[in-house]
């Protein structure tokens, strides 16, 4: 089964980013057969299924690197709740997300998946706790998707991101490693392929050395990828200088949780040592525009790119717009930069494509 959609304007994956305009894309058996002039590619293939592409876009889909399907919930009613950016660093008198049954979290995750779809969406990585509430829901619906197990060992009750000195739970710990485990057994390959289970650790203030430490060597045994939220909260960092005498990135670093298969979250509250240190590790960096605009704090994302991390966009919260978020990347580094013409939206388009995240 052949199918060519004809008079597009096409976007291709090269790293050059290529554009064709008047142009046809090839499908041939689910891969790219040919792209180039209309004329060309449908003289070569005069027997495909033809698709009037006049007017339409066709582009590589968009990777979300970071999201939380549930919390599309709270659009409009929690999102102007942002932890401070000067002193005290308290998040004590934010609403928390209300508890949702298993049948509800289901429903809101299709809700957030149909929006990801809607704008371009084709692959996302999901992360919170108890994924398998919904996971049959989202991953009928044939997006390529990252289902990250969200643990912590922080004392209940204490919110990421607030200051405090850590105390650590070993029963939440223990309950954690076995909710990644028991997920990874039933749903990672699923979907012919198209799933996969990776390791999450909430935060470096959620997270104790003896858990980090016990996360990455699951990860090491199941050979998947892992991801945490960093430096995204400048409670966060008090925390971990409080507690450990360093920085977040310094922390994870020691306990030997950075590598190059590592999605790190935000990296907003870092300082230029730690962007170094991540840069070395090879890992990827979500950068999530919409919520640090939000926030009124946004990582160094070109200096993060110059020390050696890969850049991936995500929507975090509240929203799974994708363009909306390619938009966003643009401006805010350049509202950051003081420039007027970088990042140029090519680069975004990179960030934004799933061969610019983890190997």
């Amino acid at each position: 089964m052949t199918t060519v959609i004809h008079h597009a304007t096409i976007v291709t994956g090269a790293r050059d980013l290529s554009i064709h305009f008047n142009a046809a894309i090839a499908i041939e058996n689910d891969l790219i057969a040919a792209i180039g002039p209309t004329d060309e590619v449908m003289a070569r293939f005069p027997n495909a299924e033809n698709v009037d592409g006049r007017g339409k876009l066709v582009m590589p889909g968009f990777a979300n690197c970071h999201t939380h399907f549930v919390r599309i919930l709270a659009r409009g009613i929690f999102e102007d709740q942002n932890a401070p950016n000067r002193p005290p660093f308290t998040r004590k008198r934010r609403v928390p997300f209300p508890p949702l049954r298993p049948e509800q979290r289901a429903a809101m995750a299709r809700l957030g998946v149909l929006e990801a779809l809607r704008s371009g969406t084709t692959a996302a990585m999901d992360i919170t706790n108890n994924i398998q509430d919904y996971a049959e829901a989202i991953v009928a619906t044939g997006l390529r998707l990252v289902l990250a197990e969200q643990v912590s060992d922080r004392a209940k009750g204490v919110r990421v991101g607030e200051p405090g000195v850590f105390e650590a739970d070993p029963e939440l710990a223990d309950k954690g490693l076995q909710r990644i485990a028991d997920l990874h057994a039933k749903w990672h390959g699923a979907g012919n392929g198209l799933v996969t289970v990776a390791v999450a650790a909430h935060a470096p203030d959620m997270v104790s050395p003896a858990l980090l430490q016990a996360l990455r060597d699951l990860r090491e045994k199941l050979d998947t990828i892992a991801t945490i939220h960093l430096n995204q909260y400048w409670g966060e960092v008090e925390v971990i200088k409080n507690t450990y005498g360093m920085l977040p990135t310094e922390y994870l670093a020691r306990h030997g949780f950075l590598q190059e298969r590592l999605v790190a979250a935000h990296c907003r509250c870092m300082t230029p040592e730690e962007e170094k240190i991540l840069g070395a590790s090879g890992a990827s960096v979500s950068f999530n525009p919409v919520v640090a605009a939000r926030s009124g704090n946004s990582p160094r994302i070109t200096d993060l790119e110059a020390s050696g991390c890969r850049i991936a966009l995500g929507t975090d919260e509240f929203t799974e717009d994708m363009v909306q978020v390619l938009r966003s990347a643009v401006l805010i580094e350049r509202l950051r930069l003081k420039e007027s013409e970088r990042p140029r939206p090519e680069e975004a388009m990179l960030w934004g494509r799933l061969t610019a995240t983890v190997p």
